[in-house]
């Protein structure tokens, strides 16, 4: 997979189901999934990234979160929430809204790596593969009648390695750096809690 020319929109699986993106810095590809998922309002979308590192270009985070912590707590099929306020670099305003946070994802390996890094900003816009109202796409199948029938102009791409959950993710959200807020349940949500009872140990 050689994305590095690659600008406009994308199509690929993630841990949990096949999400749809592009470059965070790109309000084209937005607006153009906007267009394909059929979605008649703004609406937020969450950044995926392929490492910590780059997080920490884009945010400021308050010392009690770790890089330790991060990596387990991304690899439990999670997303979370971060006040714009930390943000270090210029999150355009259209990733989220009318929010006063934005979503992020950690999705690391070598096939992310490849997806992500080739892009400028090293990072993308992503949200799950389907129209609007209806179910996220679970399955290589699905996706490509998907991408044939909705979206022939995006690229798709694949992995042979990927087991997809098929659930939603957990999305945490910090409201500042003492207090998290749970917003979403996904299936790995009581070793998430875990993860946060580590953080709240770290607070005290």
């Amino acid at each position: 997979m050689n994305l590095s020319k690659q600008n406009g929109v994308i199509i690929y699986p993630t841990d949990t189901v096949w999400g749809i993106g592009g470059c965070i810095l790109s309000k084209k590809n937005y607006d153009e999934i906007n267009i394909i998922k059929k979605i008649n309002t703004n609406k937020p979308v969450s950044i995926l990234f392929s490492c910590i590192d780059h997080i920490r270009e884009y945010f400021e985070l308050p010392k009690i979160i770790s890089d330790d912590w991060m990596e387990s707590f991304f690899y439990l099929e999670t997303t979370l929430g971060l006040p714009i306020e930390w943000a270090k670099k210029d999150i355009p305003s259209w990733i989220f809204q009318e929010s006063d946070f934005v979503c992020i994802r950690c999705l690391q390996g070598s096939f992310f790596k490849d997806l992500v890094d080739g892009l400028k900003g090293k990072a993308v816009i992503t949200t799950s593969l389907n129209l609007s109202g209806e179910e996220p796409i679970l399955n290589k199948a699905d996706a490509q009648a998907f991408h044939e029938k909705h979206a022939p102009s995006a690229s798709i791409v694949y992995s042979d390695q990927l087991v997809l959950s098929g659930h939603s993710s957990t999305i945490v959200r910090f409201l500042n750096p003492q207090e998290i807020d749970v917003i979403r349940k996904g299936q790995r949500f009581e070793d998430v809690l875990k993860q946060l009872e580590i953080l709240s140990a770290r607070i005290l």
